[in-house]
């Protein structure tokens, strides 16, 4: 997918009756943008594990039967071990073509050599969903050559002023991707040419996104750039429009541009206040400079472990982060992560709680390979619970060892219905290669048990190919000042919807998303649903379930 899509779930609790309210769009809707990048990236980490421990069935698993896949099946690949010991994808960019994504470079080592294979591979999404290793190929491409071009330092260049405004004059953080004639990309000051996009690799300050990088800017960023025909793109999340620019630089101190991008729909004005519960090794600046500038007013970052790498608990202070603005607050919480009994966000934690992660089975970056399973996901959900915190399945319902009965247990408070993919799309196939359900169809066999089960989302950004707040949960706080404690209450209330685009209203006899009816046998109840689009989200149809 190519641009940020749409959809929208929200529960309304009627007398032992949910209504869900659904857009639903011509496309799939997806968390992140770029197809399914997300996706994307699990098939080559995969691939990568599969030629390190030699696993043939993983390999037949995650490449296209097309014939143009035959490399990688045969030669020296159906070895037992194919002798490769390292893998590096730190350098590899993600590319969106007509027909697929391609990935590369990503360079093989064999141990005590340099860089042997150097690969470029393509991914196409099959009949069944699924992303698929189409082809790879050897390239001569070096790590090097990816930054060695097309730096203002290598010539003579001339500082461009960049006023970003609003509709109505005032300053405003953003994203901005500019290119010269031939394609090139120029970041503005104090931003990388290239960026990473791999796990826990330089993450925050910039996003590689629809085939392009952008940089996560402040309202008067400058770029030194050569004299030259340029086009600047700049957005600011799901509320505003974007703006797009054709601007020539001239061999003067002069250069400057006024830009000014409108605004769509103003949600905090109508008492819904957005936020994004699951980013990873973004820090505190960052995540603010990324949430202004798409418009996000609550960035949760979660400390947690990954076998023995433990990320972001140095950040935590159990309470919002001091670089935290009036309307765009950071939050250091807590992901707690078992590999089969599941992961859950603990938000609105005033101190951690002991273990972040634990147990362990064999390819999974959660607890030690081999350690206990012990305490049980519901324990520690009571632990957050005591801090008048909230629990959330994280990227509902993977892992879900435990989740049916924490869910009837009550000891989960809201589920993230998106997260990596399509919420409709199924889930990561099984490890037998089996199709899973999707989020959405786990969801409503759970409301139809009258589980009162609000809906929220995260991105889970680990990686610079996703974009904070893409999709993100919409919590009504109403005439309340705007806090986290006020968000976190009107989560608790059901009160919330999530969407990557469009916005809605929903009422039940006048009552707003998050009431209780307990209508008598007989009585009409009366739904009230308004959708607002914004541009380029195309939407289908309304569907009330």
């Amino acid at each position: 997918m190519l641009r940020l899509n749409a959809m929208v779930v929200k529960y309304l609790h009627l007398a032992g009756l949910i209504f869900c309210l659904n857009i639903i769009i011509a496309v799939k809707a997806n968390s992140h943008v770029d197809h399914d990048m997300e996706s994307v990236r699990h098939v080559v980490e995969q691939y990568a594990l599969a030629i390190i421990d030699g696993d043939r069935e993983l390999l037949d698993r995650i490449l296209s039967k097309s014939e143009q896949s035959s490399f990688g099946l045969g030669g020296p690949w159906t070895a037992p071990k194919f002798g490769f010991t390292n893998v590096d994808m730190s350098k590899a960019r993600y590319q969106i073509t007509e027909t697929g994504v391609t990935v590369g470079p990503v360079a093989f080592s064999v141990e005590k050599q340099v860089w042997t294979f150097i690969w470029d591979m393509k991914l196409v999404k099959e009949k069944d969903g699924h992303w698929r290793i189409l082809t790879i190929k050897s390239t001569e491409k070096l790590h090097e050559e990816l930054y060695a071009n097309g730096l203002a330092a290598q010539g003579i260049s001339y500082p461009v002023k960049i006023h970003i405004r609003d509709d109505k004059g005032h300053p405003v953080a953003a994203r901005i991707n500019i290119r010269d004639s031939k394609g090139e990309y120029w970041p503005p000051r104090f931003h990388n040419k290239k960026i990473a996009t791999f796990f826990r690799d330089d993450v925050g300050g910039d996003v590689f996104m629809g085939g392009n990088i952008y940089a996560y800017v402040k309202s008067d960023p400058i770029a030194d750039l050569p004299p030259g025909d340029y086009t600047i793109d700049v957005a600011k999340g799901m509320e505003y429009g974007t703006a797009h620019m054709n601007f020539t630089v001239k061999e003067s101190a002069q250069n400057s541009l006024d830009i000014t991008i409108g605004r769509q729909f103003d949600m905090a004005a109508r008492g819904w206040y957005s936020g994004d519960t699951h980013i990873h090794f973004v820090g505190d600046y960052n995540a603010q400079l990324e949430a202004e500038a798409e418009g996000l007013n609550v960035a949760n970052i979660l400390a947690t472990a990954w076998g023995p790498l433990v990320t972001d608990i140095d950040r935590f202070t159990g309470a919002p982060s001091k670089i935290s603005t009036e309307n765009h607050i950071v939050y250091v919480n807590q992901e707690t992560r078992h590999g089969v009994l599941g992961h859950t966000t603990m938000l609105n934690l005033k101190k951690l709680i002991h273990p972040l992660a634990w147990g362990g089975i064999a390819g999974m970056q959660e607890g030690v390979v081999g350690g206990y399973d012990y305490p049980s996901m519901a324990q520690l959900a009571d632990e957050a619970h005591k801090q008048d915190g909230i629990v959330t399945w994280a990227h509902f319902p993977d892992p879900a060892g435990e989740v049916a009965i924490d869910i009837a247990l009550g000891k989960i408070d809201a589920v993230d219905i998106f997260t990596w993919q399509d919420g409709f799309s199924p889930g990561f196939p099984a490890a037998d290669g089996a199709a899973t359900p999707s989020p959405v169809d786990y969801w409503y066999k759970f409301l139809n048990t009258g589980s009162r089960l609000p809906a929220t989302a995260g991105t889970d950004k680990m990686y610079n190919i996703q974009t904070i707040g893409s999709v993100r949960t919409y919590a009504f706080v109403g005439d309340k000042p705007f806090t986290y404690q006020a968000w976190i209450d009107a989560i608790k209330a059901g009160r919330t919807y999530v969407t990557t685009g469009p916005q809605i209203s929903f009422l039940a006899d006048g009552n707003p998303i998050g009431s209780i009816l307990k209508p008598e046998q007989g009585d009409m109840i009366v739904l009230k649903a308004t959708v607002e689009i914004p541009k380029g989200y195309p939407a289908d149809y309304l569907e009330i379930v």
